[in-house]
């Protein structure tokens, strides 16, 4: 599993980006679109610094953001590399009726122009950390997005009140009267069309904005995640990874009851490598972590024993207590929906209990009955039975067990009788 999640980790930082549109690019002025849709984490952020690196220096990046904030990343060290970038950051919060908030406000005041759309809404700007319920650095995000308004001729009070308990968001036309953007534009097209010839100042100088022309003079290109990020990204939510480490288990567990090693273990590991991907995302909680593990060990000793008992029944209570704390005692925000927890606990006792231990006792007694008809037959000691050891009968291998001392590999033998999965045998003379 470990290989895996480096391969997954691997496949991510070499196909990190996957245009989706592009014209003119050979263009004096090529526009970089963004696309940032949700949580703000690893994979959207490395988006944004490889499209930011790639963006020619008479080109401009412009990023459509509709997100609840940061997870996992230093939202400070984001927002000071697109105050500081060398060519102009623009910052559009849409399509109409998205909303930026926590320490996504503190990134579109990092914008070079700061613009809305209509239906949208621009905070509340806590809680900035999305992982954590104790906010440790929301004050210095709120002064930090007070002191990059004022540096772009916004104003910080107004944005500081976004940061203040119990705000609210601001609808688009007073979001522009108070100052903490410079305008609003229903779409990309409209938007480039209202800063087209501005000037701006990225990068110590002063810019012109080229946002309209011919295929020479201007170029435009969407950008999105990748597929390996754009997986990477989906399962870095707590209701993805609870159900990915879930049936990760359900899988694995599969397996190690099963003979040999199948489809269900090959999806297993794949499901757990995801899973613990996204736990070195997200802030989970390791007791409740540790509980369902536990949970499922119980379940699996009792399906070795055949049986739905007491260790299901105290499987099914650490199951469903981790399942609940896993997310739930670290933020707000962080949780998985209590349907989705109640559906799989469930589950876990149908799979575990009934279907997985049904299986398994049809198998055997398939196995079983398939060994009654080799009473009487003659076969050959593998190795040595001592007095257990292994016995070929009608061309398949069988666990075998001597009546009649010790027998030597390659001794010919007959079956008497069948204990179980084992052939009881003898010499034959």
């Amino acid at each position: 599993m470990r290989r895996l999640l480096l391969v997954l980790m691997l496949a991510h930082a070499v196909w990190p980006l996957a245009p989706v549109n592009a014209q003119g690019l050979d263009a004096e002025h090529v526009t970089d679109v963004v696309k940032v849709d949700g949580i703000i984490d690893r994979t959207v952020r490395d988006l944004i610094h490889a499209r930011l690196e790639d963006t020619p220096d008479g080109g401009m990046l412009l990023l459509q953001i509709n997100s609840p904030g940061t997870l996992g990343i230093d939202a400070l060290a984001l927002a000071d590399t697109l105050a500081n970038a060398t060519v102009p950051v623009v910052v559009w919060v849409g399509p109409p009726g998205s909303r930026v908030q926590g320490s996504a406000v503190l990134l579109l005041q990092s914008a070079t122009i700061a613009v809305t759309s209509p239906g949208s809404g621009i905070g509340p700007g806590t809680p900035t950390d999305l992982g954590r319920g104790d906010d440790p650095a929301g004050e210095a995000i709120a002064a930090r997005a007070g002191e990059l308004a004022e540096e772009h001729g916004r104003d910080p009070e107004a944005v500081g009140a976004l940061f203040e308990p119990g705000a609210d968001a601001l609808p688009p036309q007073p979001s522009i009267d108070a100052g903490v953007v410079e305008l609003a534009a229903p779409s990309v097209p409209v938007l480039l069309n209202e800063i087209d010839g501005l000037e701006v100042e990225a990068g110590g100088r002063t810019v012109e904005l080229v946002t309209e022309g011919d295929p020479d003079v201007f170029g435009l290109r969407f950008s999105e995640l990748g597929p390996i990020a754009r997986v990477l990204h989906a399962v870095s939510s707590p209701s993805a990874s609870y159900v990915l480490l879930v049936l990760g288990l359900w899988a694995l567990v599969f397996e190690l009851v099963q003979p040999g090693f199948g489809l269900a273990g090959v999806a297993g590991a794949l499901f757990a490598a995801l899973a613990v991907y996204s736990l070195t995302v997200l802030p989970a909680d390791w007791l409740g972590l540790g509980l369902i593990l536990g949970g499922a060990g119980l379940y699996t000793a009792d399906v070795k024993l055949r049986r739905l008992g007491p260790l299901s029944v105290l499987g099914t209570a650490a199951f469903a207590f981790g399942s609940f704390r896993l997310y739930g005692d670290v933020a707000p925000t962080i949780d998985v929906a209590p349907w989705v927890i109640w559906a799989f606990v469930a589950g876990s006792l149908a799979f575990f209990g009934f279907a997985l231990t049904a299986a398994i006792r049809a198998r055997e007694q398939a196995v079983v009955q398939r060994q009654s008809g080799l009473v009487g037959l003659v076969g050959e000691a593998v190795g040595d039975l001592a007095p257990e050891g292994q016995v070929v009968v009608k061309g398949a291998m069988w666990q075998g067990r001597s009546l009649s001392g010790p027998i030597p590999g390659g001794t010919r033998i007959r079956v008497r009788h069948v204990e179980g999965l084992v052939l009881e045998v003898s010499a034959e003379e």
